[in-house]
């Protein structure tokens, strides 16, 4: 399932979730919102959205890319998980940044980025408290300005692609997508 949700923060398609009987439940559930800085932005917002509902939470740091995520992921997000919890993940827009010093190579290939996001919404899949996961397509990029302002490049037809991977590895798990790229471009 492909849902289109704002891009600020996901709340719609998180607050859908808790619409049915885990709403009845009021905080019995929680939901961890996990990935980058961008995550970090949107949880107050999905938090606000939610209050009284479900505890929202995430890890106190950006979890960068699928390539940390996949590393940390038992101290970040599995270790934390004591009650029913919606697992909300993004990751992809540090896998495939470019910079000089590499050569302009993506820093994780995306052969590693399917394989690394495989495992990690495997892990998550069969923990006995994820109710569910949820992952988030990367945003687009407005290329001209991040090259300004950053010593490195995003290009969004890398990002095409990485969400082209997400989508079918969500798609051959039966995890549900937040398709905050499509989003943007409506």
């Amino acid at each position: 399932m492909v849902v289109r949700s704002s891009r600020l923060a996901s709340v719609p398609l998180l607050v859908q979730h808790f619409g049915g009987g885990l709403a009845s439940r009021r905080m019995d559930a929680s939901v961890a919102l996990v990935g980058d800085s961008l995550r970090m932005d949107y949880q107050p917002v999905v938090a606000q959205a939610l209050a009284g509902v479900a505890s929202v939470w995430g890890p106190e740091i950006s979890c960068e890319s699928s390539r940390h995520l996949r590393a940390n992921l038992d101290a970040w997000v599995l270790g934390r998980i004591d009650r029913l919890t919606i697992i909300h993940v993004n990751a992809g827009a540090h896998d495939l940044r470019r910079f000089l010093d590499d050569d302009w190579e993506v820093q994780v290939p995306i052969d590693e980025y399917r394989e690394n996001m495989l495992v990690v919404l495997d892990r998550l899949a069969v923990h006995a408290h994820v109710g569910q996961v949820i992952v988030a397509t990367t945003l687009p990029i407005d290329e001209d300005r991040h090259d300004l302002a950053r010593h490195s490049t995003r290009r969004n037809s890398d990002v095409e692609a990485y969400n082209h991977e997400l989508i079918d590895v969500a798609s051959e798990r039966g995890i549900a997508v937040d398709d905050l790229w499509m989003a943007e471009d409506s």
